[in-house]
């Protein structure tokens, strides 16, 4: 925890574990995770997120990120759709293994987790990479 600069914090068996478990948690009553299509969480544990009742929406097919435009789009259509599915949290995952180690650019990042801010969203980062995160845009990861 101190690491991170979190008040708390536990070390999981497995990243999909601990994935799972986080957004089963962010999401409560509301079963929708945005996510990046090339993400870890969507292409490797996807059955995972089915089991725990959590529904993937995913974005940016042939890109390592999406953008704020994209995402303010999902959660129009989750409120104002055919049927009302709210999002329940949001995940990002930088580098993307499946994208040769592309980031989310730093400005995008925080734009999207100051959306997900002002919708009472959760926001939720696959922290697998996080040290090559930090190591690759020297932004120390606690920040």
């Amino acid at each position: 925890a101190a690491e991170l600069g979190k008040q708390a914090a536990i070390w999981m068996p497995t990243g999909t574990m601990a994935n799972i478990l986080a957004l089963r948690k962010h999401c409560g009553m509301n079963a929708r995770v945005v996510l990046q299509d090339q993400s870890h969480i969507y292409q490797d544990e996807g059955d995972a997120l089915y089991d725990y009742q959590l529904n993937a929406v995913p974005l940016a097919p042939s890109r390592p990120y999406f953008t704020t435009h994209e995402l303010e789009d999902v959660l129009e259509l989750s409120v104002s759709g055919r049927v009302l599915n709210p999002v329940g949290a949001v995940s990002i995952e930088s580098p993307v293994r499946r994208q040769a180690g592309q980031i989310m650019h730093w400005d995008e990042m925080k734009a999207v987790t100051e959306l997900c801010k002002n919708e009472g969203i959760p926001s939720h980062l696959d922290g697998a990479r996080l040290y090559m995160m930090s190591a690759e845009t020297g932004i120390s990861i606690k920040k």
